[in-house]
């Protein structure tokens, strides 16, 4: 049963840990064509969110001469921020033929189910010069050794995230994650970009592998899907996918899907990002819907209409074959049906909050209502409590009630004095609208996103008192 509750632990004002801060470089750049912002419901993204360049295909452990499972549950810490154990001999596992004696190689340490890297031999010492001299940026590495995600008759999927060295005579590749078992990868080598290629008759060498994985019980779960209601407004935004365990990353947008109430499959319904947007953990998915189609006048909503009508009623559809980093597939498939209702074109609005003050000497939590469903993950780290000195205070929140109650308890008893209730201008509703301005609004200000925000946040104050009213 999925319990329309989040717990989280606050030391604000820090950034939570487990936030997407990753894809906002690469989801701008997209979005810049649709001409949407890099602000308001962007926040998410570029203030809110921050940028860690999330790897978007997953990645990682392999094995030697028998490949291995290799767990991505490490909580997404990048593989290539380590380095190979040098102390511990590498077992290669040639992947592939040769042409004109190149070769591509998967090669891990075999004490070690993280560090795993792809090879490519037998590039002559003037070659490796030229690619040294060369001093390729990550684009131009990516277009000489491509290693993705392989998905058969679809468009290729974007080349994952990593380093590139040359070392020992030999160009290596180290995914940012690791792979996943029970994934297939293709690797690329087109020697068409090599410096002087225009001279060179190598050939195309490209290898397609997996690694096995370890048979076992499936056990990983969607546990909540927010919003957590079954009414939403027409121009709904995003939705959170939350997982019982981390998933393998790379094939998100193959494994969802939205369906009108007749059963027919909305076309394109999501913005499809080059790189998925992961917390940290692996476990939550942030899925945005095609803002294009969301916004009154944008060419794609003009082609192809909404994805969301009002007085519809529609299902999203979560595959059971969606891999978990084990390479697992969930234990069961998830749907969440909902009903559309007219699209919200107002601001949040704090002074319609409802506040229930705890008394001076107790652990009660401050509750707040709100006067409609909020951003479920923004509410988890952009609204904090402050002492009289504007110090923000730690303890645990918590967020229920189809995400229309917000409460926060105090990690030691309340003291008598005064209280702020602080809000950043960036916290958005269900539609993308936030303190700063509508969603729509800002669409149409694209040209203006240089301009400086005069709100940063807004604030309640409320006074903590004893028994006696003092």
């Amino acid at each position: 049963m999925m319990l329309n509750r989040s717990t989280h632990r606050t030391n604000l004002p820090q950034a939570a840990p487990d936030h997407p801060r990753d894809n906002a470089g690469l989801a701008v750049c997209r979005l810049r064509r649709l001409r949407v912002p890099e602000h308001g419901f962007l926040s998410m993204l570029l203030i809110v969110f921050g940028i860690a360049s999330l790897a978007a295909n997953g990645c990682g452990g392999g094995s030697g001469e028998e490949a291995a499972e290799t767990s991505a549950s490490n909580g997404g810490s990048p593989a290539a921020s380590r380095q190979p154990d040098q102390n511990n001999s590498q077992t290669p596992t040639d992947l592939t033929g040769k042409s004109d004696a190149i070769s591509i190689v998967l090669n891990r340490s075999p004490n070690d189910q993280i560090s795993t890297r792809i090879e490519l031999r037998g590039l002559s010492r003037l070659e490796l010069h030229a690619l040294k001299q060369a001093k390729f940026h990550q684009d131009q590495w990516k277009q000489f050794l491509t290693v993705s995600v392989a998905v058969d008759g679809t468009l290729p999927l974007p080349p994952m995230l990593g380093d590139y060295r040359i070392e020992n005579e030999t160009l290596l590749f180290e995914p940012r994650y690791p792979l996943s078992p029970g994934v297939s990868y293709r690797a690329v080598y087109n020697p068409a970009h090599l410096p002087g290629a225009a001279e060179s008759d190598r050939q195309v060498v490209t290898q397609e592998f997996s690694i096995p994985k370890t048979p076992s019980k499936p056990t990983t779960l969607v546990t909540h899907v927010y919003p957590s209601r079954n009414t939403l407004p027409e121009n709904q935004l995003k939705f959170y996918l939350h997982f019982s365990a981390p998933m393998s990353r790379g094939e998100a947008y193959q494994q969802i899907h939205l369906f009108e109430d007749s059963g027919k499959e909305v076309d394109y319904p999501f913005l499809r990002l080059d790189e998925e947007l992961w917390d940290n953990s692996g476990t939550r998915f942030t899925l945005l819907i095609d803002p294009g189609r969301i916004k009154q006048g944008l060419k794609p909503r003009e082609d192809v209409g909404p994805v969301l009508e009002k007085g519809k009623s529609y299902t999203l559809a979560i595959d059971r074959e969606w891999l978990d980093a084990q390479g697992n597939p969930l234990k069961e498939p998830f749907r969440k049906q909902f009903k559309v209702t007219e699209p919200d074109v107002t601001q949040p609005n704090h002074q319609r909050w409802k506040l229930s003050i705890p008394g001076a000497g107790t652990t009660e939590p401050l509750v707040v209502i709100f006067s409609e469903s909020l951003d479920q993950g923004m509410l988890e780290r952009v609204l904090v409590v402050t002492d009289s000195a504007g110090q923000p205070l730690t303890g645990e929140i918590e967020v229920d009630q189809q995400e229309t109650r917000w409460q926060f308890r105090l990690d030691q008893p309340w003291r008598p004095g005064e209280f702020f209730l602080v809000a950043e201008s960036v916290l958005e509703d269900l539609a993308g609208n936030s303190f700063a301005r509508l969603f729509e609004e800002e669409l149409d200000k694209f040209e203006q996103i240089q301009r400086k925000l005069t709100i940063k946040t807004v604030s309640r104050k409320f006074v903590v008192k004893t028994t006696d009213g003092s």
